[in-house]
């Protein structure tokens, strides 16, 4: 409808003079492969900018091997790697997300949060906390980022005087294949 719309008020305003606005759709099946392959297509094809892919890892391994040699424009709506803002990419490659250590301070904060409220008080004096996560890009970076925060929060959320240590463990998950789930 988007696209209509845009189009029937004649286009967007390109380098190369007013242009219809186009949408095609390619799936990269959530694996590196597909999602090279769909932005080389892309790219081949003459398309100046992809919306995509969804994922940190996709959009940084194709990023790196297509877009950025190729002068393709890409911006992800939900990967989330702090990797991509380290890009050498010429401003070819953003995001729209927060990164993932925004997400994982907010988590450690609520996390603490928590373990203070009364109905925790006949707890033990060390409140324990394990991190499942993946072991990739996403799941690292989210690990250390709530790691630090973690430690951060607690020294100043629940001070040294509180009686109360925290207590962190992190558990890696690496799926056998790229579009394995738990």
């Amino acid at each position: 409808l988007a696209v209509d719309e845009i189009n029937a008020q004649g286009g967007v305003l390109g380098a190369q003079g007013q242009r219809e606005l186009a949408f095609i759709v390619c799936d990269d099946k959530t694996d590196k492969e597909y999602a090279k392959a769909s932005a080389t297509y892309l790219s081949n094809r003459g398309v100046p900018a992809v919306l995509g892919p969804l994922l940190s890892n996709l959009l940084e391994t194709t990023a790196t091997e297509v877009a950025i040699p190729q002068g393709l424009f890409m911006v992800s709506p939900s990967s989330t790697s702090v990797g991509i803002r380290d890009l050498d990419d010429d401003d070819l490659i953003w995001r729209v997300s927060s990164a993932d250590t925004a997400q994982a301070r907010a988590l450690a904060y609520f996390g603490l949060w928590l373990a203070k409220e009364p109905i925790h008080a006949d707890s033990p004096s060390t409140i324990r906390v394990v991190g499942v996560h993946t072991s990739d890009n996403y799941g690292n970076e989210f690990r250390a980022a709530f790691e630090v925060a973690l430690g951060a929060y607690a020294s100043a959320l629940l001070g040294g005087d509180s009686g109360l240590n925290v207590s962190f463990s992190a558990i890696s998950h690496k799926p056998a294949s790229e579009t394995d789930q738990w």
